[in-house]
């Protein structure tokens, strides 16, 4: 608790704003989330499927984003 503590002193003494630091803590839990996201091949050529939309849903609401923006269904392999 003492680092945390030090992070958030120091994000004071920097100057951010309460808003600033709580976006800063959204972001870096949807990073975590999203490093969650578990995939699974359908087959060579589709490319993959998301296994666990949970995370991505939670991952997508740090990013203020919707999860129905994204591809969500599938993942490929390249990009058109």
């Amino acid at each position: 608790m003492a680092r945390f503590e030090s992070v958030e002193n120091g994000f004071h003494i920097l100057g951010f704003r309460i808003e600033e630091i709580h976006a800063i803590y959204r972001v870096l839990a949807a990073i975590l989330h999203l490093g969650e996201i578990r995939f699974g091949m359908e087959n060579e050529e589709d490319g993959c499927s998301i296994k666990n939309h949970d995370e991505l849903e939670t991952g997508s609401y740090g990013f203020s984003t919707q999860e129905d923006n994204q591809n969500e269904d599938e993942v490929f392999n390249g990009v058109s």
